[in-house]
């Protein structure tokens, strides 16, 4: 997997291309991201593929622990940190939302469920569906913890029952994905290190019985 990424058949999410300018800021993108994993795991996990569900189930305990480190560092800011360290996490949020809305895939179209992964079952719920679901989990936690959500940064309708967003530029997140971020050449660079690095040990290792009998 890592070699497909560093020779380019394999493409990074929206999200992992960009890195974080103040410590402030992690606490509230990470929790953005964590909920957002979650909640499409949580979907993922009721899919068809029995290995990939199982696999998925495990994660999710693991983003379980980092959405509660998220949240009770952005807490702690918010409640200790000085007005400069929660203007920070107030611009980070406003940075990071837009990007984690588009994290779950443009909106669906009149053919989404011809994809192969919904008529396998391994997919379940459309992107909307998804996003909805995030956005009604995490923007009452993140307003709970003293962030201002503008209206025209998501508000919902109580007719609808559903949320409307905006500030998504789906042209250039498409042009991100398959062109590079910020953080694209960095991280194509330190796993390319990485792998040259170790690359005696994972011969050894596929070398070893162990990995057959297994």
């Amino acid at each position: 997997m890592l070699t497909d990424f560093v020779e380019g058949r394999t493409k990074l999410l929206n999200i992992f291309h960009f890195g974080f300018e103040t410590w402030e800021e992690i606490g509230i993108a990470a929790l953005l991201m964590n909920s957002s994993a979650i909640v499409q795991f949580q979907s993922l996990d009721k899919g068809t593929y029995l290995p990939y569900v199982r696999a998925l189930k495990k994660i999710e305990k693991e983003e379980g622990f980092h959405y509660h480190h998220a949240l009770d560092l952005t807490h702690q800011v918010m409640t200790e940190g000085t007005n400069v360290q929660r203007a920070r996490v107030q611009q980070a949020f406003e940075t990071w939302f837009p990007r984690l809305i588009g994290y779950f895939g443009p909106p669906d179209s009149a053919v989404y469920e011809s994809n192969p992964l919904f008529k396998w079952g391994i997919k379940v719920d459309s992107n909307d569906t998804i996003r909805q679901r995030w956005m009604t989990k995490i923007v009452p936690v993140v307003k709970s913890l003293g962030v201002y959500v503008d209206d025209s940064v998501a508000k919902y309708d109580e007719g609808t029952k559903s949320w409307s967003y905006s500030g998504v530029d789906w042209a250039e997140i498409k042009r991100l994905i398959n062109d590079g971020g910020p953080m694209y050449k960095r991280w194509v660079e330190s796993i390319t290190r990485s792998l040259e690095s170790n690359k005696k040990y994972r011969r050894a290792a596929l070398r070893s019985p162990y990995v057959d009998a297994a």
